[in-house]
């Protein structure tokens, strides 16, 4: 890796501080810097975190559609499949 590489890795790894103004209706506008860093694009959900007068944004990620019915059929662990598709079926 060459050092200007080396030194442009750096400085995409380095911590970012940049300002933003508020409306009048509490909006912000994230930094392009931001959204790149984060990958954030148009209708993704961001998340704020408060820790000792801190406040942290992070993009938020989308919960799983199958997350309410995980362990749902844990009745059925150690059955085979085959067996159990065709008493389903009725066969």
């Amino acid at each position: 890796m060459t050092s200007a590489a080396a030194a442009r890795r750096a400085r995409e790894q380095a911590d970012i501080t940049v300002a933003a103004r508020m409306t009048s209706k509490g909006q912000l506008t994230v930094p392009k810097r931001i959204r790149d860093r984060l990958g954030l694009r148009p209708g993704d959900s961001v998340e704020f975190t408060e820790e000792a007068g801190v406040v942290k944004l992070r993009k938020r990620l989308p919960e799983s559609p199958f997350a309410a019915w995980r362990g749902y059929a844990k009745w059925l662990k150690g059955q085979d499949p085959d067996k159990l598709i065709d008493d389903w079926r009725g066969r």
